[in-house]
């Protein structure tokens, strides 16, 4: 049996008397790779930010694995584990890979930072995956699929449950796809 994943149950938005969403009823199962492409982009940033954050909402429920996490009814501030991946970096260029994914993301506690055990824990979850990316080469000098591949493992130690890449495709229409991380 297919576990849920992302339920948004007749979600309505509306915005200065504008409805941005209509009755949008989706339904992400884990292990779905489904894609998104809008007609045009309103209402877009409004459905991220609902599925990032709970952002406000007119009409309808949003369930994150079988949890109701946000109801019309009334606001709730959690934010759900979810990053989203787009066309500009969220990592810092000058630092390296491991500081990147272990040191600048929330949840980090430590004071006194060791390279040699981050850049173990980095071997191991490369080594894992069977792929190979330089720890200590600053985010910078790294190729632009790389990039992504180190924005998609920062979101994965950092705890993220759900995926979003959002690339452009032609003429400029947004497409957005999620990933599922169990």
């Amino acid at each position: 049996m297919k576990k849920e994943l992302l339920w948004l149950d007749r979600i309505t938005v509306y915005q200065e008397n504008i409805r941005l969403l209509d009755s949008l009823s989706p339904h992400l199962f884990i292990g779905e790779i489904p894609g998104l492409i809008p007609i045009n982009a309103q209402g877009l940033e409004e459905l991220l930010d609902l599925i990032k954050s709970n952002g406000p909402i007119s009409y309808g429920y949003v369930w994150f694995f079988e949890k109701i996490v946000n109801d019309y009814r009334w606001k709730r501030s959690t934010a759900n584990p979810v990053a989203v991946i787009e066309k500009r970096s969220r990592l810092i260029g000058s630092m390296s890979v491991t500081d990147n994914i272990f040191v600048v993301r929330g949840g980090m506690k430590k004071y006194l930072i060791n390279d040699r055990v981050l850049s173990d824990q980095l071997k191991r979850l490369c080594y894992e995956l069977d792929i190979t990316i330089p720890s200590h080469e600053p985010v910078e000098q790294l190729p632009f699929f790389t990039r992504w591949l180190v924005e998609l493992l920062k979101a994965v130690v950092a705890g993220a449950r759900l995926v979003i890449i959002r690339i452009s495709v032609m003429w400029r229409v947004p497409l957005i796809c999620h990933v599922s991380i169990v």
